[in-house]
């Protein structure tokens, strides 16, 4: 029965989460292209300045408390109090270090512009330190509907509503920063209606212990997860300036924001889940190598596909004045998957514990893009993004020997778990090239070329599961279902892999 009840948790928490993140990734893509035309590159650049800043104080701020509160078996009212208060107290004392802090960071990027953007951005620290604790505590009962529905309701909000009507108006980078505070205002708003906890204050040392025990380890590797993703941005705020910024940080986005919603909509999911099974080494290596062989399937042809799009989906989203972002697109977006399977293998070290290891891990990882960077900035920003590739690949093979080994995992599964999915996102990034190439002799139209461009993937991609090795795949994750009362949902994913109707 439990079982059961977990299983049934975990698919209605995929439901919720997918939900949320197919609509805000299309609210979005619309949103980041109508903002590109209203913004400069400089608007984006100046604010991913401060963003990087502000995310460095943003994991001390919070000290790991929302995942403890997640990891941790039994939760008792003090641990929840306990958790409050220090996400608030916290969040209060961040906000006035970065404010007086932030001149410091107008002097390292040699531009004074950024310095009243990081401290309107600050309250950011205290909007947060309100929410964190209920935002854990749906997470921890896998309740993704109230959070699709904060997400979807804040983000139209913050940045469909106050974000273009600012950027229309002239505002700048201000229409980013205010879109920004508005949505997390809301966000914060709707959790605590949502998950009614007591707010009620402690400062007992014995209630924190437990918390800050798991909490200051996800704390010291969050550090080191964001200073590895977040040195491409500081070298290239510092030694090449916001405008060449700004082209970057649009690019990674374009390349990263299909897979990326939808995996972190997964991995919200996959931690309490996993974080329950802790202690069924078995049951959690099957779970994990069947998202491993699921997300690789699609997300390796999802990201070669947009490699061959790129001109395409660069010209359309952002207009004609950032095609030096295609190059960049291009590079980004082969080595998105290495960096998504690799967060799979991040949660399930987290939620065993293994946070010794990515803290190693981690710190090789920035070693070596800290020498790399260093070696190649003055080569400019595409040289930036092949070390980021480099690096990349590097960690990836390192968490999945680790992962592999934790599990009892053969390490000869590898073959197994990649050759399909390459092997089709390569075949997908062919068939999309040579659309693109002669489309080009036939019409001007990039709007037609790049919906015959997706028509093509997404009919590669339900094709590639019907044969070998692919369809080894499909038959593993719908043997999962629910054989006695499938779901519609259910029923339409066997549909579509040309599998056995269930039920």
């Amino acid at each position: 029965m439990k079982e059961k009840s977990l299983t049934a948790k975990t698919l209605a928490g995929v439901k919720w989460s997918y939900t949320s993140t197919i609509f805000n990734s299309i609210v979005q893509v619309g949103l980041t292209s109508v903002m590109a035309r209203l913004l400069a590159p400089e608007a984006f650049g100046l604010v991913a300045m401060a963003g990087v800043v502000l995310s460095f104080g943003q994991y001390f701020a919070q000290m790991g408390i929302g995942q403890a509160l997640i990891q941790k078996r039994d939760l008792t009212d003090f641990d929840i109090r306990a958790g409050f208060t220090s996400s608030f107290v916290l969040g209060l004392v961040f906000f006035a270090l970065f404010w007086l802090l932030a001149p410091f960071a107008g002097s390292y990027y040699k531009n004074e512009t950024v310095v009243p953007i990081i401290r309107a951005m600050a309250c950011a620290f205290v909007i947060n330190g309100l929410s964190t604790t209920a935002n854990s505590l749906l997470r921890r009962n896998l309740d993704f509907r109230s959070i699709a529905v904060t997400e979807i309701v804040s983000y139209l909000i913050g940045y469909g509503g106050v974000g273009v009507f600012m950027a229309y108006n002239g505002y700048g980078a201000w229409s980013l920063v205010a879109s920004s505070l508005t949505q997390s205002t809301i966000s914060s708003v709707f959790c605590n209606i949502f998950a009614r906890h007591s707010h009620v204050l402690v400062f007992r040392w014995k209630h924190f212990s437990p918390l800050y025990s798991y909490g200051g380890k996800v704390s010291l590797v969050s550090v080191l997860e964001f200073i590895g993703s977040s040195l491409d941005t500081f070298f290239i705020g510092r030694f090449l300036g916001s405008a060449w910024l700004g082209l970057y940080n649009r690019a990674f986005l374009l390349s990263n924001i299909v897979v990326q919603n939808s995996i972190s909509s997964l991995s919200r999911v996959l931690f309490p889940v996993f974080s329950q099974l802790n202690n069924e080494k078995e049951r959690l290596s099957v779970n994990y190598l069947i998202i491993l062989q699921l997300s690789g399937a699609l997300i390796f042809p999802t990201s070669f596909g947009m490699v061959a799009a790129a001109d395409n989906i660069v010209l359309i989203l952002l207009g004609p004045k950032w095609i030096d972002a295609i190059p960049l697109v291009r590079i980004l977006a082969l080595i998105v998957p290495f960096h998504f399977l690799t967060h799979f293998a991040g949660v399930v070290l987290d939620s065993t514990s293994k946070l010794n290891v990515k803290i190693v891990i981690q710190s090789l990882y920035i070693s070596l893009l800290g020498i790399l960077y260093l070696s190649f900035v003055k080569h400019g920003i595409y040289a930036i993004a092949i070390s980021l590739a480099v690096g990349t690949l590097f960690r990836h093979m390192a968490y999945m020997y680790i992962t592999f080994r934790l599990l009892n995992i053969k390490i000869s599964e590898v073959s197994r778990i990649y050759a399909g999915p390459i092997i089709s996102g390569v075949f997908a990034a062919t068939v999309i090239y040579w659309i693109s190439y002669y489309l080009k002799l036939l019409t001007s139209n990039i709007f037609i070329a790049l919906i015959l461009q997706m028509a093509a993937g997404a009919a590669i991609l339900l094709f590639s599961f019907r044969v070998w090795p692919q369809k080894m795949i499909a038959t593993l994750i719908t043997s999962r279902f629910d054989s006695d009362k499938p779901s519609k949902l259910q029923q339409l994913v066997c549909r579509c892999l040309a599998l056995k109707p269930i039920g």
